[in-house]
């Protein structure tokens, strides 16, 4: 490291430092893995101390669990916003899933996921924090939308949380597993519009030949 990268991060404010902090140690940990990063690794990219990081974090894992919930915080926002009521719930599904599908697919997240499944059975937390900071939160957004339709009238559902659980999953279908596991590449805007449009259509008709109970 040379003396003037060295005095350039002297310069930086604390806010500053904080966002190069996070980003190195994001950058590390996905490289590295969560086991093989050091706090080392972490204070040569982004210079300060480990005072600093335990004082902020607690820990290497309490800074990793805090990654987790910024990256997934950042990214669900969209999912959080209003949508139109003036929509159709098949609508509202289509832009929701398009969002959530623009999510799962990001390499960070796509990152993210594969450090949870090599680490969830020596760091049990890690996994409790990211399902609390990304399944769970989408899927109280979807209710949340679902509950709309349910109150007016227009769909007849049980548990509006229980059925956007379902809807979830029929998301997280074959195609998402096998990027995830570094099988195939990112699926195209067409095949990621044909997942959502199937999906769409089995949720809200199911798979019945119409009439056939009638």
């Amino acid at each position: 490291m040379t003396k003037n990268s060295l005095s350039g991060k002297n310069r930086l404010n604390a806010e500053q430092r904080q966002k190069m902090l996070l980003k190195s140690a994001t950058e590390i940990f996905f490289s590295k893995g969560f086991k093989s990063t050091s706090l080392d690794d972490i204070i040569n990219a982004a210079g300060g101390s480990r005072r600093n990081i335990y004082t902020q974090y607690g820990s290497k894992e309490g800074l990793f669990l805090f990654l987790v919930k910024d990256i997934l915080n950042n990214l669900l926002t969209s999912l959080q916003q209003k949508f139109d009521k003036e929509n159709s719930l098949r609508d509202n599904l289509f832009i929701f899933s398009d969002k959530l599908l623009s999510i799962l697919f990001d390499e960070d997240v796509l990152n993210l996921s594969r450090l949870v499944l090599a680490e969830e059975l020596h760091f049990p937390e890690l996994a409790q924090s990211y399902f609390g900071a990304g399944p769970e939160i989408t899927v109280q957004c979807l209710a949340g939308l679902l509950e709309q339709y349910k109150e007016k009238g227009e769909i007849h559902c049980r548990d509006c949380k229980a059925a956007a659980g379902i809807f979830f999953g029929m998301l997280h279908d074959k195609i998402y597993w096998q990027v995830l596991l570094k099988q195939q590449p990112t699926p195209s805007e067409h095949e990621r519009r044909q997942l959502i449009e199937d999906a769409v259509e089995i949720f809200l008709n199911g798979v019945q030949t119409k009439g056939k109970n009638e």
